[in-house]
């Protein structure tokens, strides 16, 4: 907030039942006396403290706080705050009191997400809804035993039960009406079966946050416009995932569902520009957010969904415009690739030990993965990665980076001619650079295809006219030729000598190609003349000289 307006005059009183605006220096005030009281060994006053901070909530709630006064209290002052106030040591009677401030704070976050474009106060919801050792009110349950709760303590927690169905409860048919629904027998019906090793309050709170309709008003704003931004998704299911260990398994798994139909919604509607303000790591922890939660509601198929979600954000980031989000894209589909294959080759061991009848040995776990080889290879055919990569958009330092796909297409035996011709074709009439890109992928996919592809690839590159040739264009023949050579389709009884003929003649004085092309061929064919693979041509090409 602007500093300037500290010395404003002092504001008038309001009429009884009104609510008015603070200026700046009100506000201002009202913050820092709450932290220095705060900061204090004993906090004096706390219900006036508390009182002054709801009246800030209030405010806010009914969008009479300025913008920048908002942002303020959202992102800096009212987190702060609540985190001094989660780690106070009071007394039972404060500690409900305070309890109190804490259902004010998931009340006005629920009401801001249904009726307005602010979510930023889910982070203070979230800090009540967490379940940390470092949090006083988090302590054994009533009972008996160290830190048990005391009989006014109890009688407070009884209190706040009891009205739970009063002011901004669903079952008067308020602007939270609609919470529990889908769940019988009311918010109870939400909790494990067991809430014993858990504070009161702390169980009180997750129950009230559900009446309110938090669990649906967070996942419903994920899908509403305006849109927020991936930090806002992620900070919309971490109430979920905080409350994990105390929500039944039907409940968990069913605000998971909708949870997750939410995101992939929010992710397909995003513009690329959009998705261009998004940084890198907002999206890697938005990834381990939704695996979390996907895996703390153990649902049977999680691993499966978390495999589409990956997918579905590493295509749309393939789809951007912007080459980090592009990079970011394929980097994930590879790890996917990479894990589906690692989980091959482990089923693979598997099968071969039972064959051979090998004794028990303790194996690595298995990759945690639902994908195999088989799924991924229909999932890129059908979003046309390999159209993507060389089609308009295409890259040189994307490019360079795919060769891991295409070798996972050709090893399933998924890239045919047509792929190859399309990888071709974006070669021609291209800057140098993208040609060197292209031609690298070339020679690394060749060690991987099949007899016949290897004749169509050779045909291409013999295509290319002695005049044409480059430095860059020998690399490719060369490369090329070496792993055609080696190739294991390569018959060895029949086998073809792929490049040979074509060094020797460019070495050659009519050719079109220039002195350096010629001197490279002709120290070429010399290298792969001492190759013991090509030994049978030795003496066929020194009888030629």
């Amino acid at each position: 907030m602007d500093e300037t307006m500290v010395t404003a005059p002092p504001q008038a009183p309001s009429a009884p039942g009104e609510v008015r605006p603070m200026t700046n220096a009100v506000l201002q005030a009202v913050l820092e006396d709450a932290e220095d009281s705060l900061r204090m060994a004993e906090v004096p006053h706390l219900d006036r403290l508390l009182t002054r901070l709801e009246e800030v909530l209030d405010l806010l709630r009914r969008n009479l706080l300025m913008p920048e006064q908002s942002e303020h209290v959202l992102m800096h002052a009212m987190p702060k705050l609540l985190l001094i106030l989660l780690k106070l040591r009071c007394s039972d009677a404060d500690m409900g009191r305070l309890n109190v401030f804490f259902q004010a704070v998931l009340r006005t976050t629920v009401e801001l997400l249904r009726t307005s474009t602010i979510w930023e106060l889910i982070e203070c919801a979230t800090r009540v809804l967490t379940d940390s050792s470092v949090y006083h009110m988090c302590r054994p349950t009533i009972g008996g035993g160290a830190g048990a709760l005391s009989p006014a303590g109890a009688a407070l927690v009884d209190e706040l039960e009891s009205n739970s169905s009063g002011e901004g409860s669903g079952s008067e048919g308020s602007l939270y009406g609609e919470g529990g629904a889908g769940y019988e027998g009311g918010p109870a019906g939400i909790l494990s079966a067991n809430t014993d090793d858990f504070s009161p309050y702390y169980v009180q709170n997750v129950e009230q946050f559900h009446q309110l309709g938090g669990f649906h008003a967070c996942i419903a704003r994920i899908g509403r416009e305006p849109h927020v931004s991936l930090l806002g998704v992620k900070m919309l299911l971490r109430p979920l995932i905080k409350v994990k260990d105390l929500l039944s398994r039907h409940a968990l798994q069913s605000f998971a569902r909708a949870a997750l139909g939410a995101v992939m919604g929010h992710l397909s509607s995003l513009t690329d520009e959009q998705l261009k303000q998004e940084d890198r790591k907002t999206m890697q922890d938005l990834q381990n957010t939704v695996e979390i939660m996907l895996h703390a509601a153990k649902l049977p198929d999680a691993h499966r969904l978390v495999d589409e979600w990956t997918l579905a954000l590493a295509v749309k980031c393939m789809r951007s415009q912007n080459l980090e989000k592009r990079l970011y894209g394929l980097g994930e589909i590879k790890e996917v690739v990479n894990t589906s294959l690692r989980k091959h080759e482990y089923h693979e061991s598997l099968r071969e030990r039972e064959t051979n009848g090998g004794g028990p040995q303790q194996l690595p776990p298995s990759p945690s993965t639902w994908s195999t080889p088989e799924t991924i290879v229909a999932w890129l055919q059908r979003e046309q990665l390999v159209e993507l990569i060389f089609g308009e958009g295409l890259h040189d330092q994307v490019v360079r980076r795919c060769q891991e796909v295409l070798r996972f297409l050709a090893l399933c035996n998924a890239f045919d001619q047509r792929l190859l011709d399309i990888v071709w074709r974006a070669s021609l009439d291209k800057h140098e650079s993208v040609k060197q890109a292209i031609y690298s992928v070339v020679i690394e996919l060749s060690a991987c295809l099949p007899l016949d592809l290897l004749d169509v690839l050779y045909s291409r590159i013999r295509s290319i006219s002695h005049a044409e040739y480059t430095q860059h264009t020998v690399t490719l023949l060369r490369g090329f030729s070496v792993s055609a050579l080696q190739s294991p389709h390569n018959p060895q009884k029949a086998r073809r000598w792929y490049g040979l003929e074509d060094f020797w003649q460019l070495m050659q004085q009519g050719t079109h190609a220039s002195h350096e092309v010629r001197a490279t061929a002709l120290q070429m064919l010399g290298d792969m003349l001492v190759w013991p693979t090509c030994a049978a041509q030795r003496t066929v090409y020194l009888e030629r000289l």
